[in-house]
This record gives C-alpha cells, structure tokens and sequence, in this order.
C-alpha cells in the first residue's frame, strides 16, 4: 500500500512539474502572443496541406495558411537568443541567433519557391545569406547536428547524424528542382516541417516538456514523411540515392557552390540536350 502511495504521489508530482514547465512557454516576450498564434496556425497548414496532399496525391496551397508560416520567424525575434551556439549538454537545446537565422532562410527558401517559381536563383541566394549568418554568429566546425568531436560519438551518433545530414541535402535538390522533370511545389513544403516544429522542440527540450531522444525521433519522422511523399510521387528511389551519394561527395569538392552548380549544369544536360526522363 505504501509503494503504491509513493507511485501515485510521484505521478502526480510529475504532472505538476510539467504542468508548471508548459506555463513556462507563455513569457512576457511574446507580449501579444502573436508567435504562439503563428505557431497555432503553422501545425493547422500542416495538417490541411498534408490531407489535402495524401487524400489527392497533389497539393492545393492555401495561402492564407502559408502566411502564417512566413510571419512565425519574424515573431521569433521578439526572443533573445544565445549569440552563439553552446556545445554544452545542458545548453544544447538553447537556440542561437545562426541557428534562428538558418531557420528563417531556409523556410523562406521553400516558400518563396512556391510563390515566384524560381527555384535555382532563390536556392543559391540562400545558400550566401546563410554563410553570411555563419560568418557572424557562427562557431568554426559547429553546426546543428554536426560538432568537433564527431570522432567521440557512438555509431548510432552517427547514424543519426548522417541520416539528418541527407535529408537536409536532399530537401536542397527538392527545392533546386534537381533530377526530376518538373518541380513538385508540395514536396518543397514538406520541407518546412523539420524546420519550424524542428525549432519549437528545441523550445520544449529546454522547457523540460520532451527529451532530446523525443526531439529527434520527431524530427526523423518530419523528415521519413518527405521521403514518402517524394517515393509516393515519383514512384522511385533516385532521389533518396542521389542524396546519399552527395553526402560523400561533399567530402571531396569542399565548395558547396561547386558541387551543386555542377549539378545544375548535368542535370541542364541531361534533361534538355539528352532528353533524360526521370
């Protein structure tokens, strides 16, 4: 009877923690909530963008929905960030001003590609914004999911590590339109997922609402449901491999301006002089 007294008193006092700890997500920064509201509205356009998707097998934007994930990083400003990032574990899941900077850039990426259809121009312009960002409020071999002590983690670390590396560069041949024979405006917003809900979790981990392990298995389902899209799409697994094989070649060719304008140019060759079909 005793033992389960103690159970039942430590479920509860575990609910009160974290009943307390989400009360700890409304601060006096976000003063009109106007970033919780776009937050709100960002997970509804998930949902009504995928159901659309998956009930259709193609999407239907509905830009007012969209709005709301353009104006979320804008109200993410009203919060003070670390100015760089901390390699700390009790300060990893601190957000950094690259970091919300990253975050910002590449969802724009995806959205302003759905609006004005130039995907090339806009991605490569990405790609210098987010250095610039680097060079200011970067730290030297330090990003999101890649450190300078790569050599220390466990192989599942790695895994780990590899698997989200593939997908970001994957997300960048969705949104350059790479390899496929006509751009498919829904599988860019898939990309959006990862990024923002990506954010928010970092948000909860430092709240003490989920733990890490949570953030990441969140995360890798953010990014498997692109994956399912595009299979589902295209009905192949060219992309997937294509991805896999950057990885490794990015190694090799340290300019990523290099490697993925070479990649524009073959795949200009071989869908315009070859007459390639993906």
């Amino acid at each position: 009877m005793k033992s389960s007294e103690t159970f039942d008193g430590t479920n509860e006092n575990r609910l009160i923690e974290k009943f307390s700890n989400v009360k700890k997500l409304f601060t006096k920064e976000d003063t009109y909530d106007f970033h919780k509201i776009c937050g709100l509205m960002s997970i509804i356009s998930y949902i009504i963008h995928f159901y659309i998707f998956y009930s259709n097998k193609q999407m239907h934007f509905n830009y007012f929905l969209l709005l709301f994930n353009f104006l979320l990083h804008l109200a993410s400003f009203s919060f003070k960030v670390l100015d760089f990032k901390s390699i700390s574990y009790h300060s990893s899941a601190f957000i950094w001003r690259e970091y919300r900077i990253h975050s910002m850039l590449f969802a724009y990426r995806a959205i302003f590609i759905i609006l004005f259809k130039s995907p090339i121009i806009i991605s490569f312009f990405t790609m210098i914004l987010a250095d610039i960002a680097t060079y200011y409020y970067g730290t030297p071999n330090i990003t999101t999911v890649r450190f300078k002590n790569h050599d220390k983690k466990t192989p599942v670390d790695k895994l780990k590590i590899y698997y989200f590396v593939t997908s970001q560069i994957g997300a960048t041949l969705l949104c350059m339109g790479l390899f496929q024979n006509e751009i498919n405006l829904g599988l860019i917003f898939s990309t959006l997922p990862a990024i923002q809900l990506g954010a928010f979790g970092l948000t909860l981990i430092r709240k003490n609402l989920i733990s890490y392990k949570s953030w990441a298995l969140g995360y890798s389902l953010f990014l498997l449901n692109t994956q399912i899209m595009v299979y589902s799409t295209t009905k192949s697994l060219h992309l997937h491999f294509i991805g896999y094989l950057l990885y490794f070649v990015r190694i090799y060719i340290k300019s990523k301006y290099v490697m993925w304008g070479l990649l524009v140019a073959l795949d200009y060759l071989l869908r315009y002089k070859y007459k390639f079909s993906y």
